[in-house]
């Protein structure tokens, strides 16, 4: 009998389990979880299905898995290539051959999709399936501006602007919860997410869940942190700006009567649920929730204080998470400067080349100019000899009877 297996994760990141809800939608049970980045190290217990989506991965960068138990559907991946040994671990041949089979691959992003593509993996562009996530229809639109990981000048203008409460948010917290209290903690996120008058974020998964679920969702390209990257193929289904144009012109979102979402994803959307639920033969189009936030999620004091209070207190994990995004540019920097680096070196062989091939064509121009040279200084002195003139002479009635002849 087919088991059905679902991703947990040990990162800091609520957006990971965002990530796993909505694969959920599309599972009769959960009959397992199992840790991404130790999916290489997985034995299932018997013959088991698993929708393999999101970030890979961190370490032990435990891939491809080995076990024939598992059949996945490689879907809304993402490949981590700041990082040389998710390529290391990703790109081998053994890594190669599994995605191969087990594909296409779906690409969450068009600079996956090229990577994947430059090392021989068919793929295609799948979106996230974040975008796939169900609108719950019991839960009512409330009056405030969610405002995730912005940078405190544009919270200090939507505070300006409006007189509707503007919470603060972020998706870092303790990465030590149990699995249980994390995938609470996701579901609640996504309850405010859908509730909100309207989201302001700089979030991946703030953005996208919120766009999913029917919320008007502004992106905001932090100029110090933006990864276009990541978003590539995905920033482009939003409303969006940079930090500093939205400081300048607050009517590119103005969150009190804020333009409608674009329509885009809804063809992304569609297609993957209609390959997800084909995959495992089921759908829950009713909610993404299980837990009941009725008692709670109506007071705005406690959303300020739930939300807030996570803000503040996971500050050191908010800046462990700049700093972890940081060293990722470092070391995506660092390999483009080593690639900078030897294209340089071959730039300067084809250079030495050229110069050694020019300056012999120069040795050989001149020797030619100087066999030229000799040979019009020899035909100089034969035109100027005595032999010469005499044989002109010489040869005179003969060239002048040939002409009368040839008259």
């Amino acid at each position: 009998m087919m088991q059905y297996g679902l991703f947990s994760y040990e990162t800091e990141n609520i957006g990971d389990e965002i990530q796993s809800i909505a694969a959920r939608r599309f599972l009769p049970a959960v009959d397992t979880y199992v840790d991404r980045d130790y999916v290489g190290q997985w034995e299932p217990q018997g013959d088991t299905k698993i929708i393999m989506n999101g970030w890979f991965m961190h370490p032990p960068y435990a891939w491809p898995p080995k076990s024939e138990s598992i059949h996945p559907l490689l879907v809304s991946m993402y490949v981590d290539q700041a990082d040389s040994r998710v390529g290391e671990a990703f790109f081998s041949s053994e890594s190669v051959a599994y995605l191969n089979s087990h594909g296409p691959v779906g690409a969450r992003d068009m600079s996956t999709l090229e990577f994947l593509r430059k090392h021989g993996v068919e793929s295609y562009f799948s979106g996230c399936m974040t975008l796939t996530l169900q609108a719950d229809p019991t839960i009512e639109k409330q009056d405030y501006i969610l405002a995730v990981d912005l940078p405190e000048a544009v919270v200090e203008m939507l505070r300006q602007k409006t007189k509707r409460p503007v919470i603060e948010s972020s998706p870092y917290f303790d990465a030590n919860m149990s699995r249980e209290d994390r995938f609470q903690m996701a579901e609640y996120f996504l309850f405010l997410y859908q509730s909100a008058h309207a989201v302001v974020a700089t979030r991946l998964h703030a953005m996208l869940p919120s766009l999913a679920l029917g919320t008007p969702v502004f992106l905001v390209m932090d100029h110090l942190k933006y990864d276009s990257r990541r978003y590539a193929g995905l920033d482009d289904l939003v409303n969006k700006a940079t930090d500093v144009d939205y400081l300048n012109d607050y009517n590119l979102f103005d969150v009190d009567n804020p333009p409608a979402n674009p329509d885009k994803y809804l063809s992304i959307r569609e297609k993957l649920i209609a390959d997800v639920s084909a995959f495992t033969g089921y759908n829950n189009d009713k909610t993404f929730r299980t837990v009941d936030f009725s008692r709670i999620a109506m007071n705005e004091a406690y959303v300020r204080l739930f939300t807030r209070g996570f803000h503040s207190l996971n500050r050191a994990l908010l800046l462990a998470g700049d700093k972890a995004w940081l060293q990722e540019k470092y070391d995506d920097l660092y390999l483009h400067y080593a690639d900078l680096q030897k294209n340089y070196a071959d730039l300067q062989k084809n250079y030495a080349d050229l110069q050694k091939n020019y300056e012999q064509l120069v040795a050989v121009c001149n020797l030619q100019n100087q066999e030229k040279e000799r040979l019009s200084a020899q035909l100089d002195a034969v035109y100027h000899s005595r032999t010469w003139k005499a044989g002109r002479a010489v040869s005179a009635p003969v060239r002048l009877i040939k002409r009368i002849i040839g008259k």
